[in-house]
């Protein structure tokens, strides 16, 4: 599946070729940050990310590999979905909300550029996965349908309900900050934007930016095909 283009028009996000979000109840992200965690609209924000690590680890470098535990959360299907459907492909995570007016569908779009990227032989070594930390509102159907407008090889992975303090541990343990904003009655997030690149071991590799994600996808298959070429 090819790359959709993000169109935004006024209170409308427009995924070219899929589906359309209605964000009528939305203002857009400066409106309601006021703690600066993200939805920033200025990419140069994101250069001097310093939680960026290289593959090959530079003992320079203060860096804490994430740990991640055990949980138990539900994918789009509906099924129980645990650490152990990490295993055996290399994951590419990220974190967002179907109702995110800009920042998780760019995110998104650019992690599919990367996949698409990568040979058939290459994708199916990889899986990514879009974890919605949205645990009110997004059922694994709305995830489904959101993802439905990207690639249908996307796994959508859910805390709704009952999963929600699992989806809350998850996030700690991945360093994720969503704070939520009161927008004319409803509510949007505030949020960290990182992708992660874990072994098929479910053993973190690396993460991205977003500006790497949105603007170098290139990088991530660049580093996928430099792991794949030390193991020969």
């Amino acid at each position: 599946m090819a790359s959709k283009k993000i169109i935004i028009l006024g209170g409308l996000v427009v995924v070219a070729g899929g589906a359309l979000f209605a964000l009528d109840h939305f203002k857009k992200a400066e409106d309601v940050a006021d703690d600066g965690l993200t939805y920033v609209d200025n990419p140069s924000e994101y250069v001097d990310d310093r939680m960026q690590k290289p593959l090959d680890i530079d003992e320079s470098v203060a860096f804490v590999p994430i740990e991640v535990p055990d949980f138990t959360l539900q994918d789009f299907n509906g099924n129980t979905f645990t650490k152990e459907n990490l295993k055996g492909k290399y994951s590419l995570i990220y974190f967002g909300f179907v109702n995110c007016p800009d920042v998780c569908i760019n995110s998104t779009d650019g992690l599919n550029q990367a996949y698409e990227a990568l040979t058939p032989e290459e994708q199916a070594k990889v899986q990514v996965y879009y974890f919605s930390f949205d645990t009110g509102r997004d059922t694994p159907e709305r995830i489904k349908d959101y993802l439905s407008a990207f690639n249908d090889k996307f796994i959508g992975v859910s805390g709704y309900g009952d999963y929600k303090q699992q989806m809350g541990m998850l996030m700690h343990s991945f360093d994720i900050i969503a704070d939520k904003k009161l927008v004319n009655g409803n509510y949007a997030f505030s949020h960290s934007n990182h992708s992660y690149l874990l072994d098929p071991n479910a053993n973190f590799l690396t993460q991205y930016n977003y500006q790497t994600v949105t603007e170098h996808p290139e990088k991530i298959v660049e580093d996928l095909r430099h792991i794949w070429a030390k193991q020969l």
